[in-house]
């Protein structure tokens, strides 16, 4: 078992001020969203609306927005997948996002099994609101932490996995 330092609150966030070169306490999360088994989180990604959306190690997420307040919140839950007819839990274990040309935000996510996770990863766009699931790679059938995807000039998405030489585009 992992146990956490005992200096670490979980829902606790900072915020990094430029001028100052500081880090300051922000204010908390009401849900963390960092892994209770391996302290893991998924992408956190800038989006063109000036809001950052971080992708939990767990099922939730959160926002930031400079603008706000409270700056820091959290955002929908990851809508749980139903494999064999039971819904399980999904998280981001250093997985892959990117912000499209629309300002959504497209990662993977794939089932939480204790310290780890299991296969397939299952894709997902964040539209600033909602959380909804969209078409999987054909080679999605790896744990996200395997997994990397880059926005091309075109606007195109480019999915690969470390364990495989196909690519493809979204």
């Amino acid at each position: 078992t992992i146990a956490a330092p005992s200096n670490v609150a979980f829902p606790t966030t900072w915020v990094y001020d430029i001028a100052s070169d500081q880090w300051h306490q922000g204010n908390d999360l009401p849900v963390s969203i960092i892994s209770t088994e391996d302290f893991e989180i998924g992408p956190g990604l800038l989006r063109y609306d000036c809001t950052a959306f971080w992708v939990g190690g767990n099922e939730h997420t959160a926002i930031f927005a400079p603008t706000a307040s409270p700056q820091w919140m959290n955002g929908p839950d990851l809508p749980a997948q139903t494999v064999g007819g039971n819904p399980l839990p999904i998280g981001v274990l250093d997985g892959p996002g990117t912000v499209l040309v629309n300002g959504n935000v497209l990662f993977g996510a794939g089932i939480k099994v204790g310290y780890s996770q299991s296969s397939p990863s299952w894709f997902f766009k964040f539209d600033g609101t909602n959380i909804n699931r969209t078409s999987d790679p054909p080679n999605n059938v790896t744990v996200t932490y395997l997994t990397r995807m880059l926005l091309l000039p075109n606007g195109d998405v480019l999915f690969c996995r470390c364990d495989d030489d196909s690519f493809y585009a979204y």
